[in-house]
């Protein structure tokens, strides 16, 4: 079902796709300049869908608190009376009034030599310009801890200023002040603070409603059995459970078969119904992929193509009237499922009036566990579990294996999208992704790693031992450094020779004197240092001052000269080093000579500058 500008791109293109490949970034902010706020309604504050955004800003018409308030339980008092209480083993005043939380105190008043008993958040009678609290008074007769109504006088054992444990009007929020701005997406406490102001009626942009409909002469549903060439249908039961994962009214369309006019009508009648219509399947290059086409009939179709592994034939489009929006994902699972965290998230966001840069994912930079082989023509978005590595102090991303667009088994626990780029060769084991996160990131795998080991089930060594992970260097307990060693050398590579200056090196870093350093050090944030060995010298192959240069965001002149001059005081030949330091961020470089000599009398210069160096860098005081 092609109109005469299709067929002519079919036959002009051959069999490659008459539509342009854009990247994932184009494709996004196509879909968000499309996705317009949904028109805004007034609902009672108890039925406001979370996750939905005000559409106008929320006023407090009262002050909070409305009246001065205790803070504590205690005794309502002239400051003035306690003025020497503490230096004369306390003053004794007169109890004329019990006020509780919610007592109308109008009628009572406090004079000089009198107070009233007071519990937290009740209404500071008149007179009273202060509250002592009950761990500062004493009972003059009778039961010490009693407070009852036959309580007459009461002890005042320390003295307190005016304005002491009292919150004056509106010092939470001020009558008029606005409480909560338009676009603020409504959580539980949202919805608690838009309560405490007595505001019980809200205007929101509403969440959308998201039709799944899946295409496909060769799909039955999940419950029914499969015979010849069919297969279930898990993409619609995927999406629609996407669907509310994210707040939104998911609306089931069914399977609909791969015949042009009956394809066309469901389309129709879903984009009554629907704001957003996504289906999967019908968007590759087959006879029977009649998605496409179709949506250039209808309406504007925006991109058909992007440059991206998985999900390339992704397609979007809007049909005029009230602008509707359908995202036509590829057929496979894990192209349908990735596709859609990449395309209809944002715009579920978008349509529920959220600004366009809270319709991103959250991002994080990952540690790679394992290597990685890249795509040298499209950027993959690799299925990944994140989880916080103790030991290293950084996020460990673990690949779920195998990324067949069709196996959705990478898809189980994943909770991350590495964005790997397009190249040749692969992303190593340790280098720094960026990671989407699609999911919640696990808690720690051992107990004793939690912050609340005990809760987590650790026993009381283990929750003791495992405490020191969040403890900070100011309390004297040993932080971590991250700390890697290369030698290069091509005879210790190819094993001629014995690898000595990494393990000299290594041996240093373990000296008591490191320790105690580390132990002084305030903070326990992430902190590494680098040391190269060898390929510093006049050598054709000693390069490595050349590769680490680059990479430095700032050079350090100073450590260079005090590594020189170190080697200077054993041998002229020190001079023939080519050593270079720096800063990536806020790790440390140093490269070292292959000597192990060398290295020695290097690491004596390096090591006392240690502890200031990494003070600076992680901007604590030293």
């Amino acid at each position: 079902m092609q109109d005469a500008k299709q067929q002519q791109r079919s036959r002009g293109r051959g069999r490659e796709s008459s539509f342009p490949m854009i990247s994932v970034d184009e494709a996004i902010a196509m879909v968000l300049e499309e996705a317009e706020a949904l028109p805004p309604v007034t609902m009672p504050l108890a039925d406001v869908p979370m996750g939905s955004t005000l559409s106008a800003d929320a006023v407090a018409p009262d002050p909070l608190p409305p009246f001065p308030a205790s803070i504590m339980d205690g005794y309502a008092v002239v400051a003035a009376d306690t003025a020497e209480a503490s230096a004369n083993g306390g003053c004794v005043l007169e109890v004329v009034a019990r006020i509780t939380a919610g007592v109308d105190a109008a009628a009572i008043t406090v004079g000089p030599g009198q107070c009233a008993y007071i519990t937290t958040g009740a209404k500071l009678p008149k007179g009273a310009d202060a509250v002592v609290k009950v761990e500062d008074t004493q009972a003059m007769a009778g039961d010490a801890s009693l407070m009852d109504a036959d309580e007459k006088t009461v002890r005042i054992l320390k003295g307190v200023a005016a304005g002491t444990s009292i919150r004056p009007i509106g010092s939470d929020i001020a009558q008029g002040e606005v409480v909560l701005t338009a676009g603020t997406r409504v959580t539980p406490a949202e919805v608690g603070l838009l309560a405490t102001c007595g505001i019980a009626t809200v205007t929101i942009t509403p969440l959308p409603v998201v039709g799944i409909m899946s295409t496909g002469d060769e799909l039955v549903e999940p419950g029914e059995s499969i015979s010849g060439g069919m297969i279930r249908d898990s993409n619609r039961a995927t999406l629609l459970a996407f669907v509310k994962a994210q707040g939104a009214t998911a609306v089931d369309l069914g399977i609909v078969r791969d015949v042009a006019g009956g394809l066309e009508e469901a389309l129709k009648d879903a984009l009554q119904r629907c704001d957003v219509v996504v289906t999967s399947g019908g968007v590759s290059m087959g006879e029977a992929d009649l998605i496409k086409p179709l949506l250039e009939q209808m309406g504007t179709l925006h991109f058909g193509r992007i440059c991206m592994k998985p999900g390339k034939p992704t397609t979007f489009a809007t049909v005029p009237g009230e602008k509707k929006l359908v995202l036509a994902m590829p057929g496979n699972p894990v192209s349908c499922l990735v596709t859609s965290h990449l395309f209809c998230a944002p715009a579920m966001r978008r349509l529920s009036g959220q600004a366009r840069h809270l319709c991103m994912h959250s991002q994080v930079q990952v540690v790679l566990a394992e290597t990685l082989k890249l795509d040298p023509e499209r950027p993959e978005y690799h299925r990944a579990v994140v989880t916080w590595d103790s030991s290293q102090n950084a996020l460990l991303a673990n690949s779920t294996g195998p990324q067949a667009s069709c196996r959705l088994l990478s898809m189980r626990g994943s909770n991350a999208l590495l964005c790997l780029p397009a190249a040749s060769g692969v992303a190593a084991a340790g280098s720094l992704v960026t990671a989407l996160l699609i999911g919640d990131i696990p808690p720690p795998s051992a107990p004793a790693r939690c912050f609340h080991a005990r809760a987590a089930g650790a026993s009381a060594a283990e929750a003791q031992h495992g405490s020191h992970d969040h403890a900070h260097g100011a309390s004297g307990v040993r932080t971590v450094m991250t700390v890697a060693l290369l030698t290069v050398s091509d005879r210790a590579s190819q094993g001629v020779y014995e690898d000595l200056s990494g393990p000299a090196m290594a041996k240093c870093l373990t000296a008591e004197d490191i320790q105690a350093c580390i132990m002084e050090w305030c903070d326990v944030a992430k902190v590494d240092l680098i040391l190269t060995s060898g390929g510093t010298g006049f050598g054709r192959r000693d390069l490595t001052p050349e590769a680490i240069a680059p990479l430095l965001q700032r050079h350090a002149p100073g450590i260079v000269h005090a590594i020189y001059q170190a080697g200077l005081k054993h041998t002229p030949l020190a001079v023939l080093s080519r050593p270079v330091a720096g800063t990536r961020g806020n790790t440390l470089v140093v490269t070292l000579p292959g000597s192990v000599k060398a290295v020695n009398e290097n690491m004596t210069a390096l090591v006392p500058l240690l502890p200031r160096i990494v003070n600076l860098l992680q901007g604590n005081e030293c």
